[in-house]
C-alpha cells in the first residue's frame, strides 16, 4: 500500500541520516569581540557531521543556555558542567572550564537525543550553515 511504501521510504531516510553522526569537541579558547565591541572569551568547537568539518565559537553564556534547555528537556549528562564565575578566570580555572565544556559537549553530541532536542544541538553548532562544505572552515 501507499502508506507502507511512504513509511519504508521515511525509514530509509532516517537510517541514512543516522549514518551521519554529529560529533564535536571544544578544542580551545580565544579572545573575541561581540557586536557591541565588548571583549569576551570564545570557546572554539570543532564539529563533524558526515564529511563536513567546521568550527564555531561560542561564549560561556551560550553553553550555559544550551545546558539549561537540555535540563528543561530532561537531558542529563554525566560530565560536570562548569559553574558560572564572575570576573576574570585564572589560567587554571580557564583550563578546567575548557576541559569540562569539552567533556560535556562530547557526551551530549554522542548521545541519542529525541529529534527536537537533536535539532536544538544542531542549531547551536550551526550544522545547517555548514553542511555541504566538505571540509574545514569556521565562523
Amino acid at each position: 500500500s501507499r502508506d507502507t511504501s511512504s513509511r519504508s521510504w521515511r525509514r530509509c531516510l532516517l537510517d541514512a541520516a543516522m549514518a551521519l553522526v554529529l560529533s564535536c569537541s571544544v578544542t580551545g579558547s580565544r579572545e573575541a569581540v561581540d557586536g557591541t565591541g565588548k571583549a569576551f572569551t570564545g570557546y572554539v568547537i570543532e564539529c563533524k557531521f558526515g564529511d563536513d568539518v567546521w568550527e564555531v565559537v561560542k561564549r560561556y553564556s551560550q553553553f550555559y543556555d544550551l545546558k539549561q534547555r537540555m535540563v528543561a528537556e530532561t537531558i542529563q549528562c554525566a560530565a560536570p558542567f562548569p559553574a558560572k564565575k564572575f570576573g576574570a578566570l585564572s589560567a587554571k580555572s580557564g583550563e578546567q572550564r575548557l576541559q569540562q565544556l569539552d567533556a560535556y559537549m562530547r557526551e551530549l553530541s554522542g548521545s541519542f537525543l529525541p529529534e527536537h532536542v537533536h535539532e536544538l544541538l544542531c542549531f547551536f553548532l550551526e550544522v545547517k550553515q555548514n553542511q555541504g562544505r566538505g571540509g574545514g572552515g569556521g565562523s
